[in-house]
């Protein structure tokens, strides 16, 4: 028997036992079911479900184009009606709204995950993840810098515009803005995938990579004293990188302006600051390269090269 003539059937109550055992192990019977309990909550007699279902199932498609006006006119309703269940169906069966943690400007965040995993967030990022999939699809979405703490279990995905990270069980650091993308593993295995050069690599405890879009990948050693990112100790270490990075991630601890005028912000730098002083910050990252600063009132800074 057709799966259309069980349901016709069954919109009007005259399945056998049999017919029904058997409607019930199809994978739709669950949403027909509040499908049909939906349009019960409609009034009007045009909306009475077996009507409904009924004439949608049972009517025959016809090439003649001499009653076209009449037949148009005649399932009208029956538009209505499948415009209702689409209703129906979106509220019934949309996606849930997922689950978002951000940090601002001058800010961090810290959450735990439905599986008991953590994640902590750098200034000026975000992460997002659908809990109802958990703990059977671990998966994140994740803007800007964070830092994992994953439990053991199913593999463990980060999603970023430039890459995906995927481990089991283990301690990492993602970075990924404006195409870059720079994963440390602290302790387990960690595969990267840099999605705009399609390379993969894996990554053991202690060691890091970084991707850029135009530059091969440059990979270094991390401190084996090390066991989460500086950034949760309060200290911003950027290694080998452009003095134009190093100037965002100021602006992006201390909620600033940095006027950059006559420096080269393409020179390579690698520094260390600490987050909780504008000016010591400012004075360890540039007094070495001979650039000086002026403060000017609590949100912007003057960089002049000497």
């Amino acid at each position: 028997m057709k799966n259309d003539e069980l349901l016709h059937k069954w919109v009007n109550g005259n399945l056998s036992s049999d017919e029904q055992k058997e409607f019930e192990q199809r994978p739709e019977y669950n949403s027909l079911q509040r499908i049909k309990r939906g349009i019960g909550l409609l009034s009007g007699p045009e909306l009475q479900q077996e009507v409904i279902l009924t004439n949608i199932l049972s009517e025959k498609k016809t090439a003649s184009s001499t009653n076209n006006r009449g037949r148009i006119h005649y399932l009208l309703p029956y538009a209505a009606a499948a415009a209702v269940l689409l209703l129906i169906g979106f509220f019934v069966f949309r996606a849930p709204a997922p689950t978002i943690f951000s940090a601002g400007l001058a800010q961090r965040v810290a959450t735990m995950l439905p599986d008991q995993s953590t994640v902590s967030l750098n200034a000026e990022s975000e992460v997002s993840f659908q809990a109802s999939k958990w703990p059977g699809e671990r998966e994140v979405q994740l803007v800007g810098e964070a830092f994992f703490a994953v439990e053991e279990g199913s593999t463990f995905t980060v999603n970023t515009s430039a890459g995906e990270i995927t481990v089991v069980g283990t301690r990492f650091n993602v970075v990924s803005r404006n195409g870059l993308l720079e994963v440390s593993c602290f302790s387990g295995k960690v595969m990267v995938q840099y999605l705009l050069q399609e390379i993969s690599r894996e990554l053991k405890a202690g060691e890091a990579i970084r991707f850029s879009e135009n530059e091969p990948p440059v990979t270094w050693m991390l401190d084996e004293a090390e066991k989460q990112a500086s950034w949760l100790d309060g200290i911003t270490k950027l290694q080998t990188v452009p003095l134009e990075r190093a100037v965002a991630e100021l602006e992006r601890q201390f909620g600033v302006q940095i006027k950059t005028n006559n420096v080269d912000m393409k020179r390579v730098v690698t520094v260390n600051f600490q987050q909780e002083n504008l000016e010591e910050a400012l004075m360890t990252v540039f007094r070495p390269l001979n650039i000086r600063y002026d403060i000017k009132g609590e949100q912007q800074v003057n960089l002049f090269q000497e």
